[in-house]
């Protein structure tokens, strides 16, 4: 190294004078290599290896721009990724440039629940707003199970990941390929078996059961003017995150008079969803129609109420709707349209009916007792 300065102290002309020193200099730094790769940690830019991440995986293997060689000083936006007997778990991309890559806190973990699939990753820290890409091997019916719970938050275990993915920064995919709030899902192959998820900035999947929402075959009786279908789970996913709701349609009966029939005869006139079908009398009327309860068989109790007329198409299958409820407040678009049919009528004759036979009853008791007093009289008499 050399110095060039003026030195004046002491001397009438100022001369330039050459000084020549050796040292070492020392930045206070710690000349320590821990992954032993020839690089000291001050300069290197993957600090530890595979040997240092906690993993379930047996064969986990880095690589960046496709390269396993970690003895090399990066730099730049290169690509990293981690894979497991040539599958690949996840990759990114990585400014070698700003920072380094410290496998020393990376924990990477995946389990099999019930044949259901689960994997997080923690302790890695991306550079700038880079995100990451995330792959997943289905397990078990992945036919009925290929649905994904997304927890987008630092997960240290599976713990954290709920099992309805109704919990905080969690996603439900339903169906894919498929993007939502930033994230791209979509298969890797043919099979459907392996899940590809972009737009990661932590990194939570668990594999989810795929809901698959019907309607009965037919709408339920007529209730208040209105019929309904309710939506059951193919799948018995016991989640809703999809579940359409309740499909409703018009229906009711108007009695009209036919004044050329002779003898008062009546027509009842009974709408569904607005459709007419002539009913000539009442005897055909089923009164099981006309029900303040809906009484279906099905295999759960809910109660529902401010239930809206929906024009949503109506799904058919063959499978038996089943449930138990009280419907209230229904809400028709064309209830002005119908009219109930009017069940006084029949009130009055049961009420006729019950009088004429508790009066038949009252009327024998006073005969019977009558006749008993007569009998006490006569029998007297023959006494006297």
């Amino acid at each position: 190294q050399v110095f060039s300065f003026n030195y004046t102290s002491g001397i009438d002309n100022s001369e330039i004078y050459k000084l020549y020193l050796n040292f070492t200099l020392n930045l206070g730094g710690n000349e320590s290599d821990f992954d032993n790769d020839g690089i000291l940690d001050l300069l290197d830019t993957i600090i530890g290896n595979s040997d240092n991440i906690e993993t379930s995986f047996s064969s986990l293997v880095m690589s960046v721009n496709s390269s396993t060689n970690l003895s090399v000083i990066y730099s730049d936006v290169l690509n990293v990724s981690f894979s497991d007997n040539s599958e690949k778990i996840f990759e990114f991309e990585h400014n070698f440039s700003e920072s380094s890559i410290y496998l020393t806190s990376l924990t990477v973990k995946s389990e099999t629940i019930n044949n259901k699939s689960k994997l997080f990753l923690n302790g890695l820290i991306l550079s700038g707003n880079k995100t990451k890409t995330v792959y997943l091997k289905l397990s078990g019916n992945y036919s009925k199970f290929y649905s994904l719970c997304l927890k987008d938050s630092k997960v240290i275990s599976f713990d954290e990941i709920s099992e309805l993915c109704d919990g905080l920064n969690e996603t439900f995919i339903n169906s894919i390929p498929s993007s939502l709030n930033g994230y791209d899902i979509s298969f890797t192959n043919s099979s459907n078996s392996t899940i590809k998820v972009s737009g990661l900035k932590h990194s939570g999947l668990s594999q989810m059961c795929t809901e698959k929402w019907i309607y009965s075959s037919s709408f339920s009786v007529c209730v208040s003017n209105s019929q309904f279908k309710i939506p059951f789970d193919e799948n018995l996913c016991g989640t809703e995150h999809t579940k359409p709701s309740i499909l409703t349609q018009s229906c009711g009966f108007i009695q009209t008079d036919d004044d050329n029939s002779g003898g008062g005869r009546s027509s009842y006139n009974y709408y569904e969803n607005n459709v007419e079908l002539n009913i000539e009398n009442e005897s055909s009327i089923e009164t099981d129609n006309i029900s303040n309860e809906l009484n279906l068989s099905y295999n759960e109790s809910s109660n529902f109420s401010n239930i809206n007329n929906n024009n949503s198409e109506f799904l058919h299958t063959n499978d038996t709707l089943s449930f138990n409820g009280n419907i209230v407040n229904s809400d028709m678009n064309n209830k002005n349209k119908l009219v109930q049919s009017d069940n006084k009528q029949y009130q009055v004759y049961i009420l006729a009916f019950l009088f004429f036979i508790s009066f038949i009853i009252i009327l024998k008791i006073i005969l019977l007792k009558h006749k008993v007093v007569l009998i006490k009289e006569e029998k007297h008499k023959l006494k006297k």
